[in-house]
């Protein structure tokens, strides 16, 4: 998947194109280690080029933040159970 415009909401994921930026680059907001698949695609001498992101390492880490908010809800509703 192609990075969206600036300005412009991925439509699939509704986040934003400096959001997917801090997921796919090394940069401080994530340790320098990103958390999705990206690549870059050019022309031979080219200065630029395409950033593409893989959609499947984007969904699984998506899938993976919504598991651990599931997760952290069971342990506050079976602490406020306990008390």
């Amino acid at each position: 998947m192609r990075l969206p415009k600036a300005g412009v909401k991925c439509p699939y994921t509704g986040l934003s194109r400096t959001t997917l930026n801090e997921l796919c680059l090394p940069c401080a907001a994530n340790d320098f280690r990103p958390v999705i698949r990206s690549a870059v695609v050019k022309r031979r001498g080219a200065l630029r080029g395409v950033r593409l992101i893989n959609v499947d390492s984007l969904f699984a880490h998506l899938n993976h933040l919504a598991d651990q908010a599931t997760a952290e809800t069971h342990e506050c509703r079976d602490a406020d159970n306990q008390a």
